[in-house]
């Protein structure tokens, strides 16, 4: 394979460029392989998030959006969309989700936050007629906009809930 020079100049200044990142307090620069570990370590342990259960949704074209608590503002923040969205811990369902979040089972709360007309409210970032459902455990709380037809995506988010607790 040739080797164009303008592809050689590139991946020079983008290996100079990682280097100069390198925060040479914390890792020596000229081992970059146990820099980019303990970096990816880091992201890995700040996340939330469950990738297995996101990549299902996402395949299944169903949306959601992955809570995070704040403490500062006693509420729970997501995104939808590209909107933010805020709700007090102390507000309709919320209250159950925080006493429960830490707890070591898994729980699907369906038609989440129903009476609060909460289906109204992201009724115009959703293509679909849905019904809310919160799912939470162990610190992750997802919030996901299920189609109403499709109910083989709430039985498998129930085995889910099932198989995760199995496997704590």
């Amino acid at each position: 394979m040739k080797s164009n020079k303008n592809d050689d100049s590139l991946l020079a200044t983008l290996v100079s460029e990682t280097y100069h990142s390198v925060d040479e307090e914390k890792e020596d620069s000229s081992n970059l392989s146990a820099y980019f570990e303990s970096r990816s370590s880091l992201n890995i342990e700040s996340s939330n998030s469950d990738h297995f259960l996101e990549n299902k949704l996402i395949r299944s074209s169903v949306s959601f959006g992955c809570m995070s608590y704040s403490e500062g503002t006693s509420s729970f923040h997501f995104n939808l969309k590209d909107e933010s969205y805020t709700c007090p811990r102390n507000w309709g369902d919320f209250p159950s989700i925080f006493s429960e979040l830490n707890n070591s089972d898994y729980k699907i709360f369906e038609n989440f936050n129903e009476e609060f007309l909460m289906n109204e409210i992201f009724k115009s970032n959703i293509d679909y007629d849905y019904k809310t459902v919160c799912f939470f455990g162990r610190g992750e709380s997802y919030l996901i906009f299920l189609p109403n037809e499709n109910e083989d995506i709430l039985n498998w988010l129930k085995k889910y809930c099932e198989s995760r607790e199995i496997a704590a």
